[in-house]
């Protein structure tokens, strides 16, 4: 009884690391391509330089 209770205590842990995942990944993935450079925007997930450009 108590390993089954520990295994779906592990999923739902498994599963919320899932969502927190791609919800961080979302606003660091905006963030970095707004301060990227026009040529890498949408071309590469990490750019090379950082720019405050585009806010000008």
């Amino acid at each position: 009884m108590a390993g089954s209770k520990t295994w779906k205590v592990g999923l739902l842990y498994v599963l919320a690391f899932a969502v927190l995942f791609v919800m961080v990944f979302s606003y660091w993935y905006m963030v970095l391509g707004s301060l990227a450079p026009w040529n890498e925007v949408d071309r590469k997930l990490i750019p090379s330089s950082l720019t405050l450009r585009s806010y000008e």
